[in-house]
């Protein structure tokens, strides 16, 4: 990590040496007590690799794993990105610094190989095999002008392997590469994981930068379904696609897959003052937290809560789960076993902004609790109607509603934006038993999240809409 803001985009100062965070910190959310270990304590190799900036890292019980970064070798004096795997046994570190003994050496091991050699990418888990998205390695200095001062290649992969670790011995196993020149050409992006419908695990791989057309990032999801990596080109994520904390959920009753995202950078802002989603190419800084749905007929609708962040903050930050609460063996928290409110993680690290574009920018030096409140309802209370859907969703000029009566019943159709201000509404029309489809115009409408309810005799459905111009 780094204890600077957002990069510099000139050669001569960008990711400075001296701005690399050199220090390993312990910190107690019991207390908030902090203790701390300098790098300087570690051999050349290992210091200099967890000195780098944008690794690939993953915790995998006792052990953390690090890949690769961008990081400066004064040794050859020069930025390049480090070749290695870095293996740290968690609560042994932990209680050395803690200790103040200090002698961190006998709990951290390294191996280097040239597939490692990646920064900017995103590493996860799914069984006994771990996934390397996207990144790229880049060697040079850094600059946004037009120059030969560096050298990158992306990538363009998905990368699954094995890591054999008896806790003296490192190495990896069944490393296969999945290559995709054009979806897969991506850095900065998020990896989390996910549940699907029947109960397997799977990954999601979002955003990310950039496309060969234009400096800008991608917008459809990857997901990972039985090591087999597909580009959903029905949707598009409109916001938060650089990196930025990722809290991962799934509601086992209605089979729906919820994954949210905390501020960061997007190609996409929400402008409250005239309820929009707004297109800015300069790609700013938010303060938005939004969720992808992805439910068990693999639709996704974005949806902007109404909680934001206090700052604009997230990017590079990370989310850090409690300790307790209900997970999956991937860590995706179960919904259905959330009682109340419930303090369910920490977010901790990243850049923050006083200005979505060319503002000043600094490390954050804040942690954010994070709480999860679950209501309840009950299957039968839930359906009015069943089954309801609505397709196409993201709708651009009109939508469908299709839903199946039991009984004879009338019906009316409320759509309600993200202010609570109902913006259409068709009449209560009497309906006869069986399945009925009304299309919905949604030309006129604006960008944006909307609630469509469809309310029965006796009671009142709702599904949420996204209009995407």
């Amino acid at each position: 990590g780094r204890v600077d803001g957002l990069h510099s985009f000139y050669p001569n100062s960008a990711f400075a040496p001296t701005e690399a965070n050199q220090m390993i910190y312990v910190v107690d959310t019991d207390d908030w007590q902090i203790w701390s270990a300098p790098l300087q304590l570690l051999s050349y190799s290992i210091r200099t690799s967890l000195k780098s900036t944008n690794t690939q890292f993953f915790q995998d019980g006792a052990y953390l794993y690090v890949i690769g970064g961008y990081g400066y070798d004064s040794l050859t004096d020069s930025k390049i990105t480090l070749p290695t795997l870095t293996a740290l046994e968690i609560d042994e570190v932990i209680n050395e610094i803690v200790s103040g003994a200090q002698n961190l050496s006998p709990f951290i091991r390294q191996i280097s190989d040239p597939a490692f050699a990646i920064t900017g990418g995103g590493l996860q888990k799914i069984g006994n095999t771990f996934f390397l998205a996207g990144g790229h390695n880049f060697s040079g200095l850094y600059t946004k002008l037009p120059s030969s001062t560096f050298v990158q290649a992306y990538t363009n992969s998905i990368t699954s392997f094995q890591i054999d670790d008896d806790g003296v011995n490192l190495t990896i196993s069944d490393y296969t590469q999945q290559i995709d020149t054009l979806q897969f050409h991506r850095r900065d992006l998020n990896v989390a994981p996910l549940i699907y419908p029947d109960g397997s695990e799977g990954l999601g791989v979002y955003g990310g930068v950039f496309r060969y057309d234009k400096n800008l990032p991608y917008l459809h999801p990857i997901y990972i379904q039985q090591g087999i990596a597909t580009t959903d080109l029905s949707f598009e994520q409109k916001m938060s696609q650089y990196t930025c904390p990722v809290i991962t959920i799934y509601d086992s009753v209605n089979q729906t897959m919820h994954t949210t995202f905390f501020g960061g950078i997007s190609l996409y802002d929400f402008i409250d003052s005239i309820n929009q989603v707004v297109e800015d190419t300069l790609v700013p800084f938010i303060e938005d937290i939004t969720t992808l749905s992805r439910n068990a007929d693999e639709i996704t609708t974005e949806v902007i809560l109404p909680v934001k962040f206090p700052d604009l903050a997230g990017a590079n930050a990370d989310f850090f789960p409690s300790h307790g609460i209900p997970q999956y063996d991937n860590g995706v928290i179960k919904l259905n076993q959330i009682g109340g409110k419930q303090l369910i993680g920490y977010i901790y690290g990243g850049i923050n902004s006083n200005k979505p574009n060319e503002g000043y920018t600094n490390a954050s030096n804040q942690v954010y609790r994070v709480f999860l409140t679950s209501i309840s309802t009950s299957a039968e209370s839930a359906f009015a109607v069943s089954p309801f859907s609505i397709i196409p969703n993201p709708a651009n000029t009109f939508t469908r509603v299709q839903f199946t009566l039991n009984s004879v019943q009338r019906i009316r159709v409320q759509l309600i934006n993200m202010f609570g201000e109902e913006v259409l509404s068709i009449n209560e029309i009497k309906y006869s038993i069986g399945t009925h489809q009304l299309q919905i115009e949604t030309a006129d409408l604006n960008t944006g999240m909307y609630t469509l309810l469809l309310v029965s005799e006796d009671k009142t459905d709702a599904i949420k809409l996204m209009v995407s111009k």
